[in-house]
């Protein structure tokens, strides 16, 4: 299952997607038109101008200037999740114990919960 569809699954409604050039293909690119998400993607360097309107409209905004691009799109807003998703797995590796879908959600929140709490500086309201 793709990263979208994923994020659709777990009830998302996200306007744009920020992600980095990996996941620059056509593909996504027209998955996230057709729900309404502008794609906020970094194209590669030798991304060529084809039939897909808004993917070529970014080839063109980078080719006058990627640092422009970055900035005008709020790309850098990017490092922020990075660095979420990088403390998170520090905390809690980067697998999870459950198989099914549901179950895995159920866990992802509670490590979500717990890592609320000890940032919070409430660790002394958990009665165990």
């Amino acid at each position: 299952m793709n990263s979208v569809k994923k994020a659709e699954v777990l009830g998302g409604n996200a306007k744009e997607a920020i992600a980095e050039t990996g996941y620059h293909t056509h593909k996504i690119f027209r998955h996230l038109t057709n729900r309404g998400i502008k794609p906020m993607m970094e194209v590669r360097r030798d991304a060529v101008i084809t039939s897909n309107k808004v993917r070529d409209e970014v080839v063109r905004e980078i080719r006058k200037g990627r640092k422009r691009w970055k900035e005008r799109n709020g790309y850098g807003r990017r490092w922020h999740v990075e660095s979420l998703f990088w403390s998170f797995k520090r905390w809690f590796g980067e697998y999870v114990s459950s198989v099914k879908f549901e179950n895995i959600r159920k866990e992802l929140m509670f490590k979500v919960m717990i890592k609320s709490v000890f940032l919070s500086g409430s660790i002394g309201m958990i009665v165990m």
